[in-house]
């Protein structure tokens, strides 16, 4: 990672720690939700990094990536489950073969 990427990521981490602490303060405000969207990119660079991070050094690491994975699969399958507009994001939805129009 360069140095311009590394104050990046310390910006990013320091705006959601800062959205945090905000929360804390004003809980339930869409505001912050919607800036905290914009701070998705720090999660996928984190969790990126879980497995090397946390796993064994020079070691095989699989388990930690499965478990990233499983962790984004269930997050997955939840909002496609749950949401109420989950249909809408959902692509190629062909007229004779879906119900719901």
């Amino acid at each position: 990672m360069t140095l311009p990427q590394g104050r990046l990521w310390f910006w990013f981490a320091l705006g959601a720690i800062g959205l945090l602490g905000l929360y804390l303060v004003i809980p339930s405000s869409t505001a912050i939700d919607r800036v905290g969207l914009y701070l998705l990119p720090l999660q996928l660079m984190v969790f990126a990094h879980f497995p090397v991070v946390m796993g064994r050094r020079r070691g095989n690491n699989q388990t930690w990536v499965v478990v990233v994975l499983a962790y984004y699969a269930v997050v997955e399958f939840v909002w496609l489950n749950y949401a109420t507009h989950a249909f809408a994001w959902i692509p190629y939805q062909w007229y004779p073969l879906v119900s719901e129009y």
